[in-house]
């Protein structure tokens, strides 16, 4: 027989917290051959997939007197399955009051995201004719691109297994700059956000380098496809690195589509790997804690735009979508403007590592009127949940997991957009799908 128990070490209130290898031991045998003879419980459970290349951190109870794991086939009568054909999670549980809180702790952790990031060689298929340089597109100034947005949005997993959503995005044209972000913890929902004037000048533009006394997106060289973003703004503090490791999309096929009065450019690096730290209130608010990230577990969707349109005057609802166990990934604009006239209801559809793009009608967009979330800054009052029809693809529901993930701006002029972590289930090319995402809206005014 083969077995290992990890020893607990650095405690964590009342728990302890111990880190499990993937591959680490091979259980075979019976009750005596464990060598501990007491009543003892087992719990089981498949590992995510996630956790399938890494370590897995559990937090676990002080009663539990070990962790183990394995990846291999077991027949024993201490275990409630006869066999098991999947890497496990095992804990030896010695009390049995212990028994429901423990099975409750591996089934929260069974239910992690999978936030897996792309790793392509490829960024740029030349094949694709854009009338755009993807790189050089990082640098324009105000004469090539009036209006410039760069839009992040992060599905991050520390190394201690909690994970987190980071919207932020920037806004430069002449007229008007912002730059903002928000910090969502996912186990919590504790929240932290900011979005603030700023004035970003050609030079800014044609380094890509945009500092301010609190927050920091700029490029590495030497072609600016890498990225640094980070903030140190209280409770939403991060430093984090964008990897250039996905292969470039582009909106509707080659990056250049119309939007309400004008022309605009778009493309996105949709899962790039990303690694860094952020920065969480203590567990008694009074003190901070740096948090390592998990590059194998965190990606970031990464979207570049310019041009000139401006949405004045109507509304705009965005959504990306990862499909799970899927390389499937969507996104998808609804922009209704009054003045101009302009309507678009359509989907993106492209998978990880690969060149096809499809394109389909949005033919059911239904907000549900009696899930929404009015804003105690803005005024403004948001959806929450909708149904999603693609054209000859299927149906989605989409929801929000909490309403307050506004970014709003300083002020009394009822500036915001709502960038929200979301999730889905439906079905899509006759199979059941779900997944997770981000849901974008934007509402009277903002470009």
């Amino acid at each position: 027989m083969s077995w290992a128990a990890l020893s607990p070490e650095t405690p964590a209130f009342s728990g302890t917290r111990a880190v499990v290898p993937p591959t680490s031991v091979i259980l075979t045998g019976n009750q005596e051959e464990w060598g501990y003879h007491s009543p003892a419980t087992l719990l089981c459970i498949p590992k995510a997939d996630s956790f399938d290349d890494r370590s897995l951190t559990l937090v676990v109870p002080s009663h539990i007197c070990g962790i183990l794991s394995t990846q291999e086939g077991v027949s024993s009568p201490f275990f409630f399955f006869c066999s098991i054909p999947e890497s496990l999670v095992v804990l030896l549980v010695t009390d049995p009051a212990m028994y429901l809180p423990c099975l409750l702790l591996l089934f929260t952790r069974s239910l992690a995201y999978l936030f897996t990031p792309d790793n392509t060689e490829t960024l740029i298929d030349h094949r694709i004719p854009v009338v755009f340089d993807v790189a050089t597109s990082q640098t324009l100034s105000y004469a090539e691109a009036p209006i410039s947005g760069f839009w992040i949005t992060s599905f991050l997993t520390a190394t201690d297994g909690s994970q987190y959503f980071l919207a932020s995005g920037l806004l430069a044209s002449e007229s008007v700059s912002a730059y903002g972000a928000s910090l969502l913890d996912l186990q919590t929902f504790q929240r932290h956000a900011f979005f603030d004037p700023a004035t970003f000048t050609n030079a800014n533009l044609e380094s890509f380098n945009f500092t301010t006394q609190d927050y920091e997106l700029s490029g590495i060289p030497p072609d600016n496809l890498a990225m640094k973003l980070s903030s140190d703004v209280p409770g939403a503090s991060f430093d984090l690195i964008l990897h250039a490791t996905s292969r470039a999309a582009y909106y509707y096929g080659t990056g250049t589509y119309r939007y309400v009065n004008d022309t605009m450019y778009n493309w996105v690096f949709p899962a790039t790997k990303t690694s860094g730290s952020i920065t969480v209130p203590g567990q008694f608010g009074d003190d901070a804690e740096q948090i390592e990230l998990d590059p194998a577990a965190s990606l970031t969707w990464y979207d570049r735009v310019w041009g000139s349109a401006e949405l004045r005057k109507g509304n705009s609802t965005f959504f990306v979508l990862y499909v799970d166990d899927s390389d499937l990934i969507l996104w998808m604009n609804v922009v209704e403007s009054l003045d101009p006239p302009f309507k678009s209801r359509s989907v993106n559809i492209c998978a990880r590592g690969k060149s096809w793009h499809h394109i389909h009608a949005i033919d059911v967009f239904e907000p549900d009127t009696d899930a929404v979330w009015t804003s105690p800054r803005t005024g403004k009052t948001y959806p929450q949940e909708w149904r999603l029809g693609i054209e000859g693809r299927g149906e989605l529901h989409i929801k929000s997991v909490i309403g307050d993930q506004e970014l709003a701006a300083k002020g009394n002029d009822g500036a915001g957009i709502y960038m929200g972590f979301s999730t889905f289930e439906g079905v899509l090319d006759g199979e059941d799908v779900t997944g997770f995402g981000v849901s974008e809206l934007r509402l009277a005014g903002i470009v």
